[in-house]
């Protein structure tokens, strides 16, 4: 399913092979998560890029953040999937990381006007 910034299968592959199968598959769950995650990025970066989104080279950035964050969320519907605890929360911790560095760059507004917007 294509969302706003990101796929389905980008938010179920972030999560992992040991990411709740029926959590994995519910659209409605993973659209929520996206939706989310969208709000997110535009908030914290203080642009709405759902209403002036980057050139198409640029994309992929955003899809990356989305589904970084959505895939954290997933992980985190159920933690008692993963191998252990520790192991969803590394995953976790790493998928924020890469999600709040992008937000930071995408913030600054030199980086952004490079993006086209």
């Amino acid at each position: 399913m294509v969302f706003g910034f990101c796929t389905s299968e980008a938010i179920v592959r972030k999560a992992g092979k040991n990411v709740n199968a029926t959590a994995a598959a519910s659209s409605a769950l993973l659209q929520q998560l996206s939706v989310e995650a969208e709000a997110y990025i535009n908030t914290m970066s203080r642009h709405d890029w759902n209403a002036v989104p980057p050139t198409t080279n640029f994309l992929s950035v955003l899809a990356d953040a989305a589904s970084s964050l959505a895939g954290a969320q997933l992980i985190a519907f159920d933690l008692s999937s993963y191998q252990s605890r520790a192991d969803a929360e590394d995953m976790i911790n790493l998928l924020h990381d890469r999600a709040n560095r992008i937000i930071e760059q995408i913030k600054e507004k030199n980086v952004q006007n490079t993006m086209g917007v």
